[in-house]
């Protein structure tokens, strides 16, 4: 994936990835959005990522992403859909937007689908990883850059 100016991005995030949302805003990005959803377990505490949202004037949306919601971001001119933890599947972004990836909190191929960390510990990994890759139609599926 090449590098990209800053823009206006949307993020998907709870606080396990509150990181990803600071690093875009660090590089220059425009937050417009932040989704996120309702509490549910502590690994999807959502509190701090809300607190820095609000800090920067992000609007925040609890419930789930509709084909409204990403005509809204066309609409604001949103160029770059960020997903970094989000316990819905993202319709059909590719109507609306022109670019979204996946923050997936294992190394792929590997470690497809919603608890990766699980069956890496089944595994005995000694080593772990993050993967950004490229958004797609099939969960962790998208090209690796």
């Amino acid at each position: 994936m090449s590098a990209m100016r800053p823009g206006k991005f949307a993020i998907t995030a709870c606080d396990r990835f509150i990181d990803v949302l600071r690093a875009f805003i660090d590089c220059g990005w425009q937050p417009i959005k932040l989704f996120s959803s309702p509490i549910t377990t502590p690994m999807a505490s959502n509190r701090q990522v809300i607190a820095l949202a609000q800090q920067h004037k992000i609007p925040i949306q609890l419930n789930r992403m509709q084909e409204r919601d990403l005509a809204g971001l066309q609409d604001d001119g949103c160029e770059l859909l960020v997903v970094a933890s989000y316990q819905w599947r993202v319709g059909n972004w590719a109507s609306y937007l022109p670019r979204a990836i996946n923050f997936h909190p294992a190394p792929l191929p590997h470690y497809r689908g919603p608890y990766p960390l699980v069956q890496g510990m089944l595994d005995r990994r000694s080593v772990w990883a993050t993967t950004c890759h490229k958004l797609a139609a099939e969960f962790d599926t998208g090209d690796i850059g």
